[in-house]
């Protein structure tokens, strides 16, 4: 994949994360999970629609009721880059 398709993949993304949090509101294809204190218990409820639809973003750090975002603990975080 070339530099450029990255960069737009990574801008289409972006937008549509932002768009979500003006929205106020999750969107078909964008998740919010708070995943604070380790990954969260619901998230293969979120993983299982978006394969059964065209796919997904899961967004971890955001409250789900009131989108505000929140850091992740050092443990989440290796637990989502492994």
């Amino acid at each position: 994949m070339s530099i450029d398709v990255q960069k737009q993949k990574e801008k289409n993304i972006k937008a549509l994360i932002l768009k979500a949090l003006k929205l106020e509101s999750e969107l078909q294809n964008v998740e919010f999970k708070k995943s604070q204190g380790g990954c969260p218990k619901d998230i293969w409820e979120a993983i299982s629609g978006f394969a059964n639809k065209s796919g997904g973003i899961i967004v971890f750090g955001v409250r789900p009721d009131d989108r505000t975002v929140q850091g992740l603990s050092h443990g989440a975080m290796r637990l989502l880059m492994n």
